[in-house]
This record gives C-alpha cells, structure tokens and sequence, in this order.
C-alpha cells in the first residue's frame, strides 16, 4: 500500500509543485495589500502567512466560511490543501482570505497604548504604557505591533531589554 502511494505521488509531484507555486504568488499579491502579513513561506502545497496580529479569529472566520485552515504560534496562518487542489480551488480559498483579511482592524499606536494600560493595571504585562511607548520608539523594533505582541508573548514579569 505504502509504495503505491509512493508511485501516485510520483504522479501528482509536477501538480503540486505547480498548484504550490500559485497559492504562493497568490498569497504574496495578497499580502501586499494588507500591511499586518509579515511573510508568505513554504513549499509545494504547505504553506505559511506570519501576520502582525493573531491569527485565531481567522482560523474561526474562515471555518464558518468552509476554508479549513490552522494557526500556529499564535499568529501563523497555516495551509495544507490536498494534493490534488486545483488553481480554481486556490482562487476561492484566496477570495475567502482576502474577504476575511478586509475586515480585520490593526490597533493603531494610541489603541495599542490603551491596551497596554488595560492589561497592566490588570497584571496581564508586566511593562506601564510609558514604558511601551518607548519600546515603540526604540530602533530595535518596527512597528507598535511588533512590540504589543512581544509583550503578549512574555507572561508578567519577564522583561526584556529596552536596548
């Protein structure tokens, strides 16, 4: 049984790497026009978008619209079609994604202070608003939400360096 499957895949190879390639590039032209998609990655039909913000409410959006997907890591969008995926299939998946990733709202840099305060005062983090402020300004990271979800990423008390 094993080895038949070894002479289908043999089979289906060409497809796969050809299918793989334009869920990719449809992927990226999607990504260009949402600043929160950080990369597109993989190769063949297993496929990752990293985002800027977390992923699970897509996940939930995508399953009640029939586009079964997964996050890892909190914010990685993780694909994995069967094999024998079409580009028609590709292009409904894409249109799903693209509906989704319109609505989804990016904290701006005063909402995101906000928040941070809220978990403060409610020991979720372990840094003030000011503090987070200054990490948004310090060279090191690139945008207020890399820094919110640094600081998600650390239960309270775990701190790292302004510098």
């Amino acid at each position: 049984m094993a080895l038949e499957f070894f002479e289908i895949l043999d089979e289906l190879m060409p497809s796969i790497e050809r299918v793989g390639a334009y869920f990719r590039s449809a992927l990226e032209n999607l990504a260009r026009k949402h600043s929160f998609v950080k990369e597109v990655r993989g190769r063949g039909l297993m496929i990752g978008v990293e985002l800027e913000i977390p992923g699970k409410q897509i996940v939930l959006d995508a399953m009640a619209k029939g586009l079964l997907i997964n996050c890892m890591h909190d914010t990685v969008l993780r694909f994995l079609p069967p094999y024998i995926v079409t580009e028609k299939e590709v292009d409904s998946a894409v249109k799903t994604l693209s509906k989704l990733f319109a609505n989804q709202k990016t904290p701006s840099l005063g909402e995101a202070v906000l928040i941070v305060e809220r978990a403060f005062q409610a020991g979720h983090v372990g840094i003030r608003a000011d503090v987070f402020m200054l990490r948004c300004a310090s060279r090191r990271m690139s945008t207020h939400l890399d820094v919110l979800a640094d600081l998600i990423s650390k239960p309270p008390g775990i701190e790292t360096s302004l510098v």
